[in-house]
């Protein structure tokens, strides 16, 4: 009996053991806030600056849904407890608006330069689904109904954004495109990407949508009907055994679900130079558009795997670091690809510690770069500062050199041929040049990344933060668990 025995129990004490290794290297991690990302074949250190974890009267955070900056006043602001709470560039609580300021269903939010927040809320009780308007002292400027265009009644927005023209860009819970207004809340016109989607059902509803856009809503509903009523043709091998039945091959029913129609969008962000980028959680690619809404390119790719997203929810543009995280609420994680779309380091991963995700929602950044995760389920806001070295590849092209390119420039150049974004139409992953037509006249592929201040084709390094006193610890205070950094 003691040789049977004795395998087994020399595993449970391997076992034990590793268990205690692995618990120990998780309290170390978690002690020091600092989690690793892996990308390119390197690891990148993440530090977790702090945690906003409740509002300013001391509650603790249920379900922390988006986050945004107001860069004008250095500001963060958290949608929360069905309220927005706002929060000083210490990460201290400043105040919260709710019902008695007049944000009754809060959805998302956008502060513009002059201080002005708009607030998407939907529909609560008698009172419909609106953009309500701040001025910078939170006193309500004006409320904008949607209207003069089909489905208004139905519209709740969630997301927006505000160009420095003031043209306002709003994507809705579930509708196709975003919707623009021009300053004053009238309605202009739907700027909707299309690309392939899934779903018959999801097909025949985006088709409908393009027809109305396009003016042709009777004749659309009209040849619906018409095909609906039309008397099945006669099929002259319907009576044979079902043994002796043709069959299609599995590519073409596969083929059959799939078809090119405008996709449902999830967030919108626009950058210092009125580029509009549109994320679609329905197909995971990210829309570019030049500031006259011309599409530039496309990129991302839906799965499952590694640098593929599966369920992306909030983006923000990092100029600064040129590039663009994108926040994966099914794969826990947060993805970071260069602004050419190529894909860079991936962040995160589901856990409850310090670094790790529980279904994040959005993200966004603030004036130091850091990076503000809503994490849905772990009940906090955290706050990170990723720290890697962004290379920027522009599409194979070549910049007039300069004495300070050195020899790199021409091996950066050839590196950033890889990756490059596609439009809708390309397929798989080979590399694939726009066509002429998704180019518009007025700004070109190099164009548009020329406007990011690179005065090379070469590596982007990014400058650690500058030289200080160290960083403070966090430090628990007593009010509601909140952690504070302490000067």
């Amino acid at each position: 009996m003691q040789r049977l025995w004795s395998v087994p129990a020399v595993a449970v004490r391997f076992h034990a053991r590793l268990l205690l290794v692995l618990m120990t290297l998780c309290m170390l991690c978690g002690n020091r806030g600092v989690a690793l990302a892996s990308g390119d074949g390197q690891e990148i250190p993440v530090k977790v600056v702090t945690m906003i974890t409740a509002d300013d009267k001391g509650v603790q955070y249920r379900f922390p849904s988006q986050v945004f900056y107001d860069a004008t006043m250095d500001e963060i602001y958290v949608l929360a407890n069905g309220k927005l709470n706002i929060y000083g560039s210490d990460f201290y609580p400043l105040l919260s608006l709710g019902a008695g300021r007049g944000a009754e269903a809060p959805q998302g939010g956008y502060v513009d330069r002059e201080g002005r927040l708009y607030l998407c809320q939907s529909s609560h009780g008698a009172k419909p689904a609106r953009l309500t308007i701040y001025n910078a002292a939170f006193f309500v400027e004006r409320e904008v109904l949607f209207n003069g265009f089909a489905g208004a009644d139905t519209f709740q927005p969630v997301r927006v954004a505000v160009s420095s023209d003031g043209i306002i860009y709003l994507a809705g819970l579930q509708d196709r495109g975003v919707l623009v207004l021009d300053s004053d809340g009238k309605f202009l016109r739907w700027l909707r990407p299309e690309d392939r989607i899934f779903g018959k059902e999801a097909i025949r509803e985006a088709l409908e949508i393009k027809a109305r856009d396009e003016g042709g809503e009777a004749k659309a509903i009209a040849e619906s009907s018409a095909e609906q009523d039309r008397p099945a043709e006669e099929n002259p091998v319907a009576s044979l055994p079902p043994e002796l039945l043709p069959k299609a091959p599995k590519e073409e029913k596969d083929e059959a679900n799939f078809g090119v129609a405008p996709v449902m969008i999830k967030d919108v962000a626009i950058d210092s130079e009125g580029h509009i980028y549109l994320l679609s959680e329905e197909t995971s690619k990210v829309y570019v558009y030049s500031p006259n809404e011309s599409l530039l390119f496309t990129f991302g790719e839906k799965g499952g795997a590694f640098g593929k997203m599966s369920r992306p929810r909030g983006l923000a543009v990092d100029e600064k670091k040129k590039c663009v995280y994108i926040v994966d609420y099914m794969r826990h994680s947060v993805l970071i690809f260069d602004l050419a779309g190529k894909f860079m380091h991936e962040i995160g991963g589901m856990g409850a510690g310090p670094g790790w995700f529980s279904f994040p929602n959005d993200v966004a950044l603030n004036r130091k770069g850091e990076l503000l995760v809503a994490d849905l389920f772990n009940n906090r806001v955290q706050v990170l500062d990723v720290q890697f070295q962004s290379r920027f590849p522009l599409f194979g092209t070549t910049a007039p050199k300069t004495e300070s390119d050195g020899a790199d420039s021409a091996g950066s150049a050839a590196a950033g041929e890889e990756g490059q974004p596609q439009p809708p139409e390309a397929a798989g992953g080979a590399e694939t040049s726009l066509p002429e037509p998704i180019v518009p006249a007025q700004e070109t592929k190099e164009e548009f990344l020329s406007t990011t201040g690179n005065e090379s084709p070469g590596q982007v390094v990014v400058s650690p933060r500058e030289s200080g006193p160290e960083e403070p610890d966090i430090v628990e205070e007593p009010i509601g668990a909140y952690p504070r950094v302490t000067p």
